[in-house]
């Protein structure tokens, strides 16, 4: 772990805490985005890159991203039929959730980053 990385951890931490004092439903939102991000890079990575789109391994890797995002939505559907609108409880359990997932999510990236450069070598090995 370096210590970007446990800077980037605990600025989110405080920042959704920081929004969780005045706004809980914008700290879940918060917390929700940030676990997102990880993958929005990704999907970024994999429309803008050329070397990205040649390959059947990357474009597998970018359907697994797609796979994560949409759990996410299965992991809030039961929130909403559960819990009323208000239930500040329900609300805290998935920002935790969410925050506990951030670590995770974010060494995804950077495990797809260093194989998306092996990838991008690759590829420019073969066109030269």
């Amino acid at each position: 772990m370096s210590l970007k990385f446990i800077t980037e951890f605990v600025l989110s931490i405080l920042a959704v805490y920081i929004v969780f004092q005045f706004h809980i439903k914008a700290a879940f939102i918060l917390a929700m985005s940030l676990a997102l991000l990880p993958a929005l890079v990704k999907l970024a990575y994999m429309i803008f890159d050329k070397s990205n789109r040649k390959s059947l391994n990357m474009q597998m890797m970018a359907s697994l991203n797609v796979v994560f995002v949409s759990l996410n939505y299965l992991f809030i559907a039961p929130f909403k039929h559960f819990n009323e609108p208000d239930n500040i409880n329900g609300y805290l359990f998935y920002i935790i959730c969410y925050l506990v997932m951030f670590p995770f999510l974010r060494h995804n990236l950077n495990v797809f980053l260093k194989i998306q450069s092996v990838y991008k070598s690759r590829y420019r090995l073969m066109l030269s």
